[in-house]
């Protein structure tokens, strides 16, 4: 039997219930890696896991709202106790706002920057220390080319701008640690 690629790594995907969230789940367990797919969505989450299974893949659900610390700190523990290892975090849970700006209350704006900012702090500061421990590996935070684009009227993920831009910066560094791993951004 041919090893795949990401064969004895795991991998932990925000968003993994539907979208690119899904897509990337599947692709990353197509590719060996055992996947966390982690998700508000319970019934589309727990599909998603049983989708990987089914198709000879391993997976497991696991509720996190991205916006909470205890529940990254629990994520991690479940790694930690479930596999002994994360080598691998994709941030792809996001919110697409598709109305002018002076449609938006204060409350909206402020699920935006907790989903899409702080959610993936949160993830990359919890996760760093055990996919360091696991021998290194990589973050990756999937944006979206609007967040670079001028798009009129509309906010659509205006956020990734933000983060691409505390993304390139050296301070970074001092959120991972620095040591055995890698981070990107992507935008489709």
């Amino acid at each position: 039997m041919m090893m795949k690629r990401l064969d004895g790594k795991v991998a932990a995907v925000t968003g993994a219930a539907s979208g690119i969230g899904f897509a990337t789940a599947m692709r990353l367990a197509s590719d060996g890696a055992t996947v966390i797919i982690l998700d508000l969505n319970e019934e589309n989450g727990s599909k998603c896991a049983a989708e990987i299974s089914a198709g000879g893949g391993h997976a497991a659900f696991f509720r996190l709202d991205v916006t909470s610390e205890e529940d990254w700190d629990s994520l991690v523990e479940f790694a930690k106790n479930e596999y002994g290892s994360l080598h691998i975090l994709v941030n792809c849970a996001g919110i697409n706002v598709r109305y002018a700006l002076t449609e938006m209350d204060l409350t909206d704006w402020n699920q935006i920057i907790n989903v899409c900012l702080t959610g993936i702090m949160l993830g990359m500061r919890a996760t760093a220390p055990l996919i360091r421990d696991s021998g290194g590996g990589a973050m990756v935070n999937i944006g979206s080319a609007a967040g670079i684009l001028a798009i009129p009227i509309r906010l659509i993920r205006r956020q990734n701008t933000a983060w691409s831009g505390f993304q390139s910066q050296p301070p970074l560094s001092l959120l991972t640690g620095g040591s055995g791993l890698t981070w990107s951004i992507r935008a489709p």
